[in-house]
């Protein structure tokens, strides 16, 4: 399976949004290489991400702004959830939502981080591989690895 990460990132910001606006965050719109693709289920990721999000705004105070970012790594995608703002005092994954996030990412074949850089900004990271139809994959087609969905039950939203 591959997702195309525009359209995702638009979507799960458009979830957002109510949680957001209650909390008095900003939502940014979203930036992501021209026509980056993942090999990941679009569901599970978007679960991720959603869990990520919640995370995000309900650990910062009025008036952080929140940017869900993608690039291209190599032969991987780097997803973003950036905060910036004052909130919680590290990007731990020790939250139950970051938990839920990190098992989610892991049944995609991917991995989950947290960064904090200067002035409070925090970053949760994703990696996952790209698609094997991603315009700009390095790597040939024969070389990557064929990855398998894990069939586990999915994490319920709580």
């Amino acid at each position: 399976m591959n997702t195309c990460l525009t359209p995702l990132l638009l979507h799960c910001l458009a979830l957002a949004a109510p949680q957001a606006q209650r909390a008095q965050v900003d939502l940014k719109p979203p930036r992501a290489d021209h026509g980056m693709r993942v090999q990941a289920d679009e569901d599970l990721l978007a679960q991720a991400l959603g869990r990520l999000l919640d995370h995000a705004i309900d650990q910062h105070q009025p008036g952080a702004e929140l940017t869900l970012r993608a690039v291209r790594q190599g032969a991987r995608a780097c997803l973003g959830v950036q905060v910036c703002g004052r909130g919680s005092a590290a990007a731990d994954l020790g939250s139950p939502a970051l938990e839920a996030a990190h098992q989610l990412v892991q049944r995609l074949g991917g991995s989950l981080g947290a960064s904090t850089a200067a002035r409070g900004a925090r970053t949760f990271h994703i990696w996952l591989p790209l698609a094997s139809n991603d315009p700009f994959n390095p790597e040939p087609a024969s070389s990557r690895p064929n990855l398998r969905r894990v069939s586990q039950p999915a994490l319920q939203a709580g």
